[in-house]
């Protein structure tokens, strides 16, 4: 899955979830879309990801294993860490060889809406091999 699909996946299942939701639960899938804003504007590693949403930071630290949307809202725990696990590489335009991070990819459009060419998939992800070069990922 691309980096984009999974971003706009994660934003509508949380979404998803909030038609059905009332009250505490309403609430829970707030803070778990603040928790993904939040981590779309600061630099997190995944670690410190993995910490605000599933520790320190939890919105299901009062919920009970057996809730109806538990096991939904865990998993999206999942894809967002592993989202920004897939942000913290670097990325190459194969077409010019220019290497940043996910960062530095940011760039507006003609229409002057701000994008990004990792999550527009317009950039591979890529490693240093053993010798210095870049190799794909």
């Amino acid at each position: 899955m691309t980096n984009l699909t999974t971003f706009q996946s994660i934003n509508l299942q949380i979404n998803n979830l909030k038609d059905y939701a009332t009250g505490e639960d309403y609430r829970v899938l707030i803070e778990l879309h603040n928790h993904f804003n939040d981590l779309l504007s600061a630099e997190y590693s995944t670690v410190e990801a993995t910490d605000l949403l599933k520790g320190s930071g939890d919105c299901l630290a009062n919920l009970s294993q057996d809730h109806y949307f538990y096991a939904d809202v865990r998993n999206i725990q999942d894809q967002m860490i592993g989202f920004f696990t897939a942000i913290n590489h670097d990325y190459m335009n194969i077409e010019t060889g220019e290497v940043q991070d996910f960062d530095g990819w940011f760039y507006e459009d003609e229409n002057g809406v701000q994008r990004n060419a990792v999550l527009q998939c317009e950039v591979v992800r890529v490693e240093k091999d053993i010798y210095g070069g870049w190799i794909l990922v």
